[in-house]
């Protein structure tokens, strides 16, 4: 049987508002509310996937076990995804986002959440060690424990059972200099934001040399309009993004790097992989919402031979 891919951290309910332009500090502006969406990055990420996949997904998180919690589960379960390893702590906050469209971005504020361990059983570990793939952030990961397995503990013995870890390094970086934790990683995916906090005075390309050092086999960068910059031992792959018609572009990235993942399993190599995920993150951007509505491999491939012609 093949091995589930696990996707471990965030799941949230995305609030959303349109603003005709963004205020500045003391202005009052009447927004329009819209209708809520499901989100939270690493569980858009594990729909995008499960999509594709079409199963053998499966998502772990920590939330208290009030109503929006179990709104986000069910619907988790309603797309197929095993939600059998969450984990729950009562003293915990609803999970949300506030998300306000104006000018054309996003703006997103999250509500910052208490610091937690995520305590992780035996069993619990047993499963994960079973996964193809982990993919998660690394903040998530230095908070896991199981036993006298801590953070970066935790993350080698994954790795030594053959686990690949996959670090989405958005918002999610850590503030102080942790070499080490970056070690464990098999492909780093970075925004514009995380990639400039991450520099330190360093170019793009030697950041990403440096990371690669580490042991990463793929550093990707994405760059919203721009494209992606694909980082490999041998070589940087610039693929561009393509040209749509924008009406949300939240859960761009989440959607690039997920089916980017699929793409990798499905044999592509990096560049045709880079293309297959820019086709995807250009479908999520049509549309309300950061999970875009029944992707599937078709209607990327079907974008792809489209922007091809023309």
């Amino acid at each position: 049987m093949k091995k589930p891919v696990v996707f471990v951290g965030d799941v949230a309910l995305d609030e959303y508002y349109q603003a005709p332009y963004w205020p500045k500090i003391k202005d009052k502006v009447d927004v329009v509310t819209l209708p809520a969406q499901y989100g939270g990055m690493i569980a858009n990420a594990c729909c995008v996937y499960n999509h594709l996949a079409s199963g053998n997904t499966r998502f772990m998180g920590l939330l208290n076990r009030g109503a929006v919690s179990q709104m986000l589960i069910q619907n988790l379960n309603d797309q197929g995804i095993d939600t059998s390893l969450m984990l729950y702590d009562d003293a915990l906050p609803d999970s949300k986002c506030l998300i306000f469209l104006a000018e054309g971005e996003h703006t997103i504020f999250i509500p910052e959440m208490p610091p937690v361990k995520m305590e992780i059983s035996d069993s619990t570990l047993k499963e994960l060690s079973e996964a193809s793939y982990i993919y998660t952030t690394i903040n998530t990961m230095l908070s896991a424990t199981c036993g006298d397995l801590k953070g970066l503990a935790l993350a080698k013995y994954l790795r030594s059972q053959g686990v690949k870890l996959v670090y989405d390094l958005d918002v999610d970086y850590l503030k102080a200099d942790n070499d080490e934790a970056y070690k464990q990683s098999d492909i780093i995916f970075v925004n514009q934001t995380g990639r400039d906090s991450l520099a330190h005075g360093r170019s793009e390309q030697q950041l990403a040399k440096d990371f690669l050092s580490y042991g990463a086999k793929l550093f990707a960068v994405t760059l919203a309009e721009q494209g992606v910059h694909i980082y490999s031992q041998n070589q940087m792959i610039h693929v561009p993004a393509l040209s749509v018609e924008v009406k949300d572009v939240t859960g761009a990235g989440d959607t690039f790097c997920a089916s980017f993942l699929y793409a990798l399993q499905k044999g592509y190599d990096p560049k045709e992989a880079g293309e297959f995920a820019t086709a995807a993150a250009a479908l999520c951007i049509q549309s309300l919402g950061a999970r875009v509505q029944n992707l599937n491999e078709k209607a990327v491939l079907k974008l792809l031979a489209q922007t091809a012609l023309q």
